[in-house]
């Protein structure tokens, strides 16, 4: 199954499927409801302010020992930095109407650093693709999180959906930088640490 474009049926019928849902303070473990079988698609779906996670589990940051109640979450889409759905996880479709490219770009959404590649329209800029997309939702495919101060968080995951709207900065498209143009952005001190292992060695690129 691929990440992009529109797989809605009105024959499709509704499904749970797993869900990863990660804010600035919390993550949701659970499953979702719906018809859709890309990542993105299921986001961009959602037609009310929150996003309903049954079966789930809430756990804020720092919290080693977790929550293992299982229960129903409404999280506000508004504050969803990004979603993990690994069921619907894959590559893009060989038959894509637009012709699209494979950006390498690195993310900003505090507490996460997110590593990966952005698909945007050929002859657009990571920025510009984040920026114009019609879609609130964007899918990022290859993804590597990184969270400096939950190393526990960190994961390689092959697909994931991020709102563009939040504060999130598209920081390169040169596959050949390693993501210490996070200084150009950031004031010195916050790239520096964002860069830097929990050991306190520099971030491989």
């Amino acid at each position: 199954m691929d990440p992009f474009g529109s797989s809605f049926s009105l024959q499709a019928s509704v499904r749970p499927v797993k869900v990863e849902v990660y804010t600035p303070a919390f993550r949701v473990l659970g499953v979702t409801s719906t018809r859709f079988a890309r990542v993105a698609d299921v986001m961009n779906q959602v037609s009310t302010t929150h996003l309903s996670v049954g079966d789930a589990t809430l756990t804020e940051y720092g919290d080693k020992a977790g929550k293992a109640e299982r229960r129903r979450v409404l999280v506000p889409v508004e504050q969803i930095l990004f979603v993990v759905t690994p069921e619907l996880e894959g590559a893009a479709r060989a038959d894509m109407q637009v012709n699209r490219r494979a950006v390498p770009v690195t993310l900003a959404a505090a507490p996460f650093v997110v590593t990966g590649e952005l698909h945007v329209p050929s002859g657009v800029g990571s920025v510009e693709g984040l920026l114009n997309s019609p879609d609130r939702f964007v899918t990022m495919t290859g993804v590597q999180i990184s969270c400096r101060s939950h190393p526990e968080l960190n994961q390689a995951v092959a697909a994931i959906a991020v709102q563009r709207t939040l504060p999130i900065l598209a920081i390169s498209e040169d596959a050949q930088r390693t993501g210490s143009e996070l200084a150009d952005v950031l004031d010195a001190e916050t790239a520096a640490g964002w860069l830097r292992k929990p050991d306190g060695g520099p971030r491989s690129g």
